[in-house]
């Protein structure tokens, strides 16, 4: 994996072995495939994670239900559930959100 600084200073990846299956402005969606691994997370911890372009790190991630259901989570703090999505972008969003109302609780 490589990364890259762009001149709005977001941190980019390109990725190797693993899937990039949103491609947002600042979250990225990364599918993990069986046997890859991505910053220490494989396929037995995420079907995919969330990348926060801004901070260079994973934010969390999703296991799928079915074929077009995912239940998203925070990779911190305790792990919780965030909610569900049908769509990559809406793992995103439901990452993203979670993890704005956690920082929001923790420190102010």
């Amino acid at each position: 994996m490589s990364v890259e600084v762009t001149s709005t200073g977001y941190i980019r990846l390109a990725l190797s072995e693993c899937i990039l299956a949103y491609k947002g402005r600042r979250y990225w969606v990364i599918e993990i495939p069986e046997g890859c691994v991505f910053e220490g997370f494989s396929k037995q911890v995420a079907d995919l994670l969330v990348w926060d372009c801004s901070y260079g790190t994973i934010i969390g991630g999703a296991n799928r239900l079915s074929d077009k259901k995912y239940r998203c989570f925070a990779s911190f703090g305790q792990g919780c559930t965030c909610g569900d999505a049908t769509s990559y972008r809406d793992v995103a969003s439901t990452v993203a959100k979670c993890v704005g109302i956690y920082i929001k609780h923790c420190f102010t």
